[in-house]
């Protein structure tokens, strides 16, 4: 049973999406939102059980499973369920109600799927669908041009960041020879680099992770994102604006205190003083 738990969650965060798209189907009717919170309740729980259960790091296909890995799961999916079963009477009679639900949904779950991810194709594709569907998230109130203008700065910056990591993947995949994290990130495999390049590819990393994250230069989009719904803003924080510390977490073998960690550590020290002064 122990051993077939993350089969589980795999199974309900799938049953969870299929939820979602379903209740875009005009003929659901709005009462089955409900029911699909109390499906997105159960993927969180199946991570629980495994984050109680198991300590070792399991590498399996494209999937790296370890604390970590489901720590930020439910983390996420805890956070995304909290907030739409806040939603359901804040946004009712909204005439978004139905896609805002199918896209938080289908959001969290994308960004789950990143932190589970060994393999960098899926870990692109996930982030790629996370910041697409914050995008629209920050858009939901399209008829108000003040929400189309935030949607449309975000995007240019989500585009950019990703475009970056893209770059910076297919740098360490190239070099490596290996698409799966997990052996990018070995002793074996990090020879192959030279030197400026670590620093290079560490740099892009910073840079394709500080713009969703809001930091200075780049926290903009992110105080001209409150024109989204309450509940936007709070998803935004599940996994998403924080997420950058966790990309680099991952990526931390790839750090070799460099120049990389300095720009960084400004980057950083700029953005806390910028905060606090706001």
């Amino acid at each position: 049973m122990l051993n077939s738990l993350p089969e589980i969650f795999f199974v309900l965060l799938a049953i969870s999406v299929l939820s979602a798209l379903f209740l875009l189907y005009p003929r659901v009717p709005l009462s089955f939102v409900r029911l699909h919170i109390g499906i997105t309740l159960l993927p969180p729980l199946a991570a629980l059980m495994v984050l109680v259960t198991t300590k070792e790091t399991i590498i399996y296909g494209p999937w790296w499973l370890d604390s970590l890995s489901w720590m930020l799961v439910l983390f996420v999916l805890t956070i995304g369920f909290i907030v739409q079963r806040y939603s359901v009477r804040y946004f009712l009679g909204d005439s978004s109600y139905r896609k805002y639900f199918a896209l938080l949904t289908i959001t969290t779950t994308a960004d789950s799927v990143v932190w589970l991810s060994n393999d960098l194709r899926l870990l692109l594709i996930c982030w790629g669908v996370t910041l697409l569907g914050l995008i629209l998230l920050i858009r939901l109130k399209k008829e108000w041009s003040v929400a189309r203008n935030a949607a449309k700065q975000s995007g240019r910056l989500f585009a950019i960041g990703w475009l970056i990591l893209f770059g910076a993947v297919i740098w360490v995949t190239q070099a490596t020879g290996h698409w799966q994290l997990s052996l990018v990130l070995t002793k074996s495999s990090l020879t192959q680099l030279d030197l400026w390049e670590r620093t290079c590819i560490s740099l892009m990393l910073i840079l394709a992770v500080v713009i969703p994250a809001a930091q200075w230069p780049f926290q903009r989009w992110l105080l001209n994102s409150v024109v989204a719904p309450t509940p936007v803003s709070a998803v935004m924080h599940a996994g998403l604006v924080n997420a950058g510390g966790i990309i680099l977490t991952r990526f931390s073998p790839l750090f070799s205190g460099d120049i990389a960690q300095i720009v960084l550590l400004l980057v950083s020290s700029v953005s806390v003083i910028t905060g606090t002064g706001i």
